[in-house]
């Protein structure tokens, strides 16, 4: 069970944090100006820190879940993701 939450963890993870904020890093050239972005991911780290629900929660969507990253609509693979989660 350990490792299935670990496994669920890293695919929130994922799907939440890494992809919306590596998609925004990568479309701006000059990294040293993105501290305002960088600042917005801790604060969404420290959101779900508090509250773990608004990723897994039967109404989370990529607004509640991403909501300081400005993640874009999620892609059906991210939602099947979530789902499974």
């Amino acid at each position: 069970m350990p490792t299935l939450t670990e496994l669920c963890i890293l695919a929130l993870y994922n799907v939440c944090i890494s992809w919306p904020f590596m998609c925004y890093v990568r479309s701006h050239e000059n990294i040293l100006e993105l501290h305002g972005y960088f600042e917005s991911k801790a604060k969404l780290l420290d959101l779900i820190a508090e509250n773990p629900k608004g990723w897994s929660a039967p109404g989370a969507s990529h607004k509640t879940a991403t909501v300081t990253l400005g993640g874009e609509e999620w892609t059906e693979w991210e939602w099947s993701v979530m789902k499974k989660v």
